[in-house]
């Protein structure tokens, strides 16, 4: 016996596989932008996780502001000695101070610590460029004059003491706009290297929480410097 469905019965049948399908596409809607979000923050964990030397452009106002001497309020150098470029070498440092999260704070510290350079008979403050928490970049020297580290190097400081401080993600990408922008200028040379202060002599300085950052840049050197 064969049963014929009714136009009614076809009917309701149709609507049922039509709202079936809806709610099936309603579903995969969500399973695709859940499983896009997951992407998203898995690709941003891994970049700061392996912490690359490539710049990522991070969902705030622009890239970091720099800031020049005369905008921080910088007494003039006693002193100075010219740079040869392209430099290839860097070393970052951490100022053993407290953090700044703004301009204010940020010169504060910056004018406090060339005050104290110059207390200890040096010609000026001893960073070519230092990075605050609020993702700015400061400029010490600059790119053309010689610091007390290394007279062929460029010393980059962030703001903090970095034992117990973390750096942020804005902190990182000012650093690595500071190297693209050095690379570009002719200031760096394409392969300059990267060591940390603990590298070139007997110090805690950048602290451990910067040294477990910058370890894992491409450009990073392991092992100690020697002059």
């Amino acid at each position: 016996m064969v049963f014929i469905a009714t136009n009614e019965e076809q009917k309701q049948n149709k609507q049922k596989v039509i709202l079936d399908l809806k709610i099936i596409a309603y579903f995969l809607v969500i399973f695709l932008a859940m499983l896009a979000t997951i992407f998203a923050f898995s690709a941003l964990k891994n970049h700061h996780n392996v912490a690359s030397d490539d710049f990522l452009i991070l969902p705030y106002d622009g890239w970091p502001t720099f800031f020049n001497r005369e905008q921080w309020g910088a007494k003039p150098a006693l002193n100075q000695t010219q740079l040869q470029h392209p430099v290839d070498l860097v070393i970052v440092a951490h100022t053993v101070t407290t953090f700044c999260r703004n301009f204010e704070q940020c010169s504060e510290i910056i004018t406090s610590m060339q005050n104290y350079h110059f207390n200890l008979k040096m010609t000026d403050i001893g960073y070519n460029f230092l990075i605050g928490g609020d993702g700015n970049i400061y400029e010490g020297r600059g790119w053309d004059f010689v610091t007390f580290q290394n007279n062929h190097s460029i010393s980059v400081s962030f703001i903090g003491n970095f034992l117990a401080d973390e750096l942020n993600l804005y902190m990182i990408d000012a650093f690595h706009q500071l190297m693209i922008d050095g690379v570009k200028e002719g200031k760096l040379s394409k392969d300059y290297k990267i060591v940390c202060h603990n590298q070139t002599k007997a110090t805690l300085s950048p602290g451990e929480n910067v040294y477990k950052v910058v370890k894992m840049w491409p450009h990073f050197r392991p092992g100690i410097l020697q002059n």
